[in-house]
């Protein structure tokens, strides 16, 4: 999905003062394309992180084996790479699907989400009430699983994140209620 730059250049993130208060900075995503690239970019350049972490494996970042992820995730590292800032993954390689899903059960989803989203900006699913829209639609996934992936995750990010670093983790935006329960000092800068 080609997308045009929404917001201005001198868009800044609706913080106070445009203060962050902690070393971690969670930034939602949509999935399959719905993140508008030079929007993501220039938020990434705001924030100014010292580390990224994205939701991929690690494995697959560590065998240049990225190809098959979000193009937001695939954005964000290869902007890491390029202003050599470290970036990790910390997903978790686990299989959450119900048994019997196809790829034609996925983009028929994809499909009845993009009817969820309507007009609103992928920024606007950083909100509790709109992620959950999302999440509560997705019928493909085993919640058991699906929890544990989270707490493999947040074992992830807690061993990855630097010290004393500015880090941002970007993940879909399904999972920010469950990071924001997790890390409770942590910045949601678009919440």
């Amino acid at each position: 999905m080609e997308c045009f730059n929404i917001i201005p250049e001198d868009y800044k993130l609706p913080i106070e003062n445009n203060q962050m208060s902690s070393n971690l900075y969670f930034l939602g995503t949509l999935h399959a394309g719905l993140t508008i690239n030079n929007e993501l970019e220039l938020i990434i350049k705001q924030i100014d992180p010292d580390q990224i972490l994205v939701e991929v494996a690690q494995v697959d970042i560590d065998q240049n084996n990225i190809d098959s992820y979000p193009p937001e995730m695939i954005l964000a590292f290869t902007l890491s790479k390029e202003n050599k800032i470290p970036v990790n993954g910390f997903d978790s390689k686990m299989n959450i699907l119900k048994p019997n899903i196809t790829e034609q059960d996925n983009r028929r989803l994809i499909e009845r989400q993009k009817l969820i989203i309507g007009n609103r900006s992928w920024k606007d699913f950083n909100l509790s009430e709109n992620a959950r829209l999302l999440y509560e639609s997705n019928n493909l996934i085993n919640q058991d699983k699906w929890q544990l992936r989270q707490h493999k995750m947040v074992e992830n990010i807690k061993k990855l994140a630097s010290k004393n670093k500015r880090v941002l983790i970007i993940t879909g935006c399904a999972h920010l209620d469950f990071f924001e329960h997790s890390f409770k000092d942590a910045t949601f800068p678009l919440r």
